[in-house]
């Protein structure tokens, strides 16, 4: 009965084990995780969500969106390809890694 109970808790300590050296591997995982999510805005609504590097410098750059759906915004529920310059920041959250822009469409640019 002494041997069995001592096999058992062998087994359970080697699961949990196993269980805290993934827990730990994964939470190593997440803080060398250097992708930021950038969410871009149209008018007050959000039209794309991208990751991007910690040294990326999100502002005074041009974004090439596909949107599609936006009857409201665009006048087409189509899926249209357009330009945006991003105009001003909106939200910087460090703890999740979001960057929210405000951005403009660029007029004079035609995609084919």
């Amino acid at each position: 009965m002494r041997t069995l109970i001592e096999k058992i808790s062998d087994i359970f300590t080697i699961i949990i084990d196993k269980i805290v050296e993934k827990a730990q591997k994964l939470k190593k995982y997440l803080i060398n995780n250097k992708k930021w999510t950038l969410y871009l805005y149209l008018n007050g609504q959000c039209i794309d969500k991208r990751k991007i590097d910690k040294d990326f410098a999100p502002m005074g750059k041009f974004y090439i969106v596909k949107v599609r759906g936006m009857k409201h915004l665009l006048g087409t529920n189509r899926k249209v390809q357009i330009v945006v310059q991003s105009y001003k920041y909106k939200l910087t959250d460090e703890k999740k890694r979001e960057a929210h822009i405000e951005t403009l469409i660029y007029e004079g640019v035609d995609i084919k």
